[in-house]
């Protein structure tokens, strides 16, 4: 019984420390270059700032194939064991893009966790209204469900052709990639 808890001790003691001591920033410019190299989505930042759990970084822009697409605030990366997220805080869509989609999102929100290894869940809530779903790695297939804002129906009405409309008044988009 000693050495069970001792064992489980030593354990749940290494991977704190790796969990502690994992190269957050390295893997942040990894991920940016395989981005850049495989979709031409360029991620660009003013402040990069690791810290004990996760990475900070602050005042960004995102383009794609080198057209700015968006500005965002704050990107936080928090890596626990068994959950890692990220956090994108007030967006803001640039001109070419806001004319599908409102303008401001406050929050997107990514969540992995080694409970459920083959989805990565979704969250995000804006001026288009709130957004929940679930990207399949397994199927390779994205479902997003949405309460869309009265602006969001009216304004851009074409974005929503995409959706479709439950019974409950949610759109949904249900897509394999």
């Amino acid at each position: 019984m000693v050495k069970l808890l001792r064992l489980s001790f030593y354990t749940a003691f290494f991977l704190f420390m790796l969990t502690l001591f994992l190269p957050k920033e390295n893997i942040y410019y990894f991920i940016k270059n395989e981005l850049a190299a495989r979709y031409t989505l360029y991620v660009t930042e003013k402040n990069l700032k690791e810290e004990l759990f996760g990475l900070s970084v602050a005042d960004g822009e995102i383009s794609y194939d080198e057209v700015d697409i968006a500005r965002f605030q704050a990107l936080d990366i928090q890596v626990y064991l068994f959950v890692n997220t990220v956090n994108l805080h007030k967006i803001e869509l640039s001109s070419l893009v806001a004319n599908y989609f409102p303008k401001k999102i406050e929050v997107i929100s990514f969540e992995y966790s080694l409970l459920n290894p083959l989805h990565i869940v979704l969250y995000a809530n804006g001026d288009f209204g709130t957004a929940n779903g679930e990207y399949s790695l397994k199927e390779n297939k994205i479902i997003i469900r949405l309460k869309a804002s009265k602006e969001l129906e009216f304004k851009y009405k074409n974005t929503l052709h995409y959706f479709k409309k439950s019974k409950d008044g949610e759109y949904i988009y249900d897509k394999a990639l």
